[in-house]
C-alpha cells in the first residue's frame, strides 16, 4: 500500500507535534521583518521626537504611513516605559454610558449591583427595567413579581414618577386607569364591604 506525500506529512505531524511547533517558530523568526521591516534608527528617532511633541500613537502612525499605532506603541513603551491604561469595568470604563440600555420593546434597562437593596428585581444580566426600579425606589421596597408598572401616557421611555402607576397583575396596552367618579389617577386597594 503506497501513501501519498500529504498522508505521510499528516502522520508525521500527528506523531511529532512538538517538533512541528518548534520548526514553525524557527521559520517565523527567519521570516519576521521581511514583509514589514523592523523600525530603522531614523524612524525610531522620528517617533520619539513626535511623541515628545505631544502626539498620540495614532497621530504618529498617521504621519508614518506603513506603520501602525501598535508598532509605534510597542517601540515607545520599551523606550519610555509607558504603561497601558488600565481597562476598567462598569463605571470605571472609558466607554461607560451610564449603564442604561434600550431593549427591542422600547423599555429602558438599568444596571444595578449586588449591594443595592433592589438587586432581587434583577435578571441574570444584572439589569432591571428602569420603570420598575423607579417605582420600587418610590415605595422603598422591591416590587413583587405579580406587580406591574404602567406608563400613564403610553410612552415606555418616560419613566418619570408622575407617569407611572403600580398595578396588580398584567395590564393591557394603552389602558389608563382613572377613578370613574372624579377622573383621578390616584388609585389604591380598598377592602370589599360585605
Amino acid at each position: 500500500m503506497a501513501f501519498t506525500r500529504a498522508e505521510i506529512t499528516r502522520r508525521y505531524e500527528q506523531r511529532h507535534p512538538e517538533k512541528i511547533l518548534e520548526w514553525r517558530r524557527e521559520r517565523a523568526k527567519r521570516e519576521r521583518g521581511k514583509l514589514k521591516p523592523h523600525l530603522s534608527n531614523e524612524e525610531k528617532q522620528m517617533i520619539e521626537a513626535l511623541y515628545q511633541q505631544g502626539l498620540s500613537f495614532t497621530e504618529i502612525a498617521a504621519k508614518m504611513p506603513p506603520r501602525t499605532d501598535q508598532t509605534i506603541a510597542r517601540h515607545l513603551r520599551t523606550k519610555f516605559e509607558i504603561r497601558p491604561r488600565p481597562v476598567g469595568q462598569g463605571e470605571k470604563s472609558q466607554a461607560w454610558k451610564g449603564g442604561r440600555t434600550l431593549d427591542s420593546q422600547g423599555y429602558w434597562y438599568v444596571r444595578i449591583y449586588k449591594d443595592d437593596p433592589m438587586w432581587v428585581m434583577c435578571g441574570k444580566t444584572g439589569l432591571v427595567a428602569e420603570h420598575r426600579l423607579v417605582m420600587a425606589r418610590l415605595l422603598n421596597r422591591p416590587l413583587l413579581p405579580t406587580e406591574s408598572v404602567h406608563h400613564i401616557d403610553g410612552n415606555r421611555t418616560n419613566n418619570l414618577p408622575e407617569n407611572l402607576q403600580l398595578r396588580q397583575g398584567q395590564h393591557g396596552k394603552h389602558i389608563v386607569m382613572v377613578c370613574l367618579d372624579c377622573g383621578s389617577h390616584r388609585l389604591g386597594p380598598m377592602a370589599i364591604a360585605d
